[in-house]
């Protein structure tokens, strides 16, 4: 299984960051001998990190929410949620919506879902999405602007960036993947550079969410400030509006558009995706639509593994309960039952 050895102790990727918190079972414990074996852990993080786990009981986030008194959130997508994902927060029993407008006045993205939206042939994708993204730099030719490109996976990044014909520069592309984040000062030095005048970066789509590319290049924003390019179509429309977000903040100019795979929409479309997408005037609302429906059924999967997650946090509850009284048979009748292979 994938890990980092670093800090003398093993760590996991964890969405942008890395986790020395996770412990994956008897898979931890052996990769901790393993390393020591091959001289990259010392024998003082080995006795601390190895050790029998003893299941206690498994507990779901969904069901510990209900224990809170009150329910506060902020989030920037609340108007971009599915109804699927509405019913989800109602079921917290969140009623009350409080919209407020950024005190930053109207915001300035430049895009149009008629007309910044282009869906290219597989064998001429790389091509034109070569092409687009330096025709996104050139407004003034003295000043070049910066552009993200968001892929879903590093495999998709790599397999661009390593394509033959490309006729970027690559001195001018830096890359932002999950794995940059082993280095948190390296990550944060490739997130300020990436707003400079010209600059290009590749990063996968976590990055789309909640990172602060802040400008600060006069030059760009004066010459219509970072463009964003999405080389995919979300499967959540939140993530669509994050990834949008990366560009135009704090009342400045930006832009975004897609570049997307034909054959990715498939996804989405069914297999007569081709037809149908040839046939289509308005193919984000036809996208966006199908979205919504996976995403409901997506939903009903959810709402089934938290039903059955449900009766084993109540387990985990009755026996932190027992724990408290000192019911010592039950306890160790919970700990066999949970225990033995």
């Amino acid at each position: 299984h994938e890990y980092i050895v670093k800090n003398d102790k093993l760590a996991y990727l964890r969405h942008d960051s890395i986790s020395y918190a996770m412990y994956l079972g008897y898979k931890t414990l052996f990769a901790y001998y393993f390393e020591h074996d091959n001289g990259r852990i010392s024998t003082l993080s080995l006795n601390q990190n190895v050790y029998i786990n003893i299941n206690c009981g498994n507990f779901s986030f969904a069901e510990i929410p209900y224990k809170f008194y009150s329910i506060m959130g902020v989030t920037a997508t609340l108007k971009s949620l599915s109804q699927a994902e509405n019913k989800i927060i109602k079921s917290y029993r969140i009623k009350r919506f409080i919209y407020i407008p950024s005190i930053f006045g109207e915001n300035k993205l430049c895009y149009d879902k008629n007309l910044h939206i282009f869906i290219e042939k597989d064998n001429e994708y790389f091509k034109n999405l070569n092409e687009h993204i330096l025709s996104s730099m050139e407004v003034l030719k003295e000043h070049k602007r910066p552009v993200l490109v968001f892929f879903e996976t590093k495999s998709t990044l790599m397999e661009f960036y390593n394509w033959s014909k490309l006729s970027i520069n690559k001195d001018n592309i830096q890359i932002i993947t999950e794995e940059v984040s082993k280095i948190p000062t390296e990550r944060d030095m490739l997130i300020k550079r990436a707003t400079i005048s010209g600059q290009i970066t590749f990063l996968t789509s976590v990055f789309g969410r909640g990172t602060d590319f802040v400008c600060s290049d006069k030059n760009v924003i004066s010459n219509r400030g970072v463009h964003v390019v999405q080389t995919f179509f979300s499967k959540e429309l939140s993530e669509e509006v994050q990834i949008q977000g990366r560009t135009a903040r704090q009342g400045k100019d930006g832009s975004y558009s897609m570049v997307l795979r034909e054959s990715d929409l498939k996804y989405f479309l069914g297999a007569d995706y081709s037809s149908i997408i040839k046939n289509q005037e308005n193919i984000y609302e036809c996208l966006n639509l199908k979205r919504n429906k996976l995403f409901d059924t997506t939903y009903l999967n959810i709402a089934t593994k938290v039903k059955e997650a449900k009766k084993v946090h109540k387990m985990g509850e009755d026996f932190v309960k027992n724990l408290k009284n000192l019911k010592l048979k039950k306890i160790k009748a919970y700990l066999m039952e949970k225990n033995t292979v």
